[in-house]
């Protein structure tokens, strides 16, 4: 049951990271996304976070404060 909910949540990820998120100023004009984010994008939701996750993805941007170390792998 757990795996099903694994599988079910991967797609529903996968899907969202395939839409094309933009937003616009007052006057209509496309908004840049910073790779470093904002409360701006965080405050529009989901939408923001995949719109974040995207540019990063294109640009090819690392977070230089990640604090998850990536596992090392071993010498054989």
């Amino acid at each position: 049951m757990s795996e099903d909910k694994h599988k079910v949540a991967d797609i529903l990820i996968n899907e969202l990271q395939q839409q094309q998120y933009e937003f616009t100023d007052g006057d209509g004009q496309a908004l840049e996304i910073n790779n470093k984010g904002s409360i701006g994008l965080l405050a529009v939701g989901y939408k923001g976070l995949v719109a974040l996750r995207n540019s990063r993805a294109r640009n090819n941007y690392k977070n230089p404060n990640n604090l998850v170390a990536t596992p090392k792998k071993e010498k054989e």
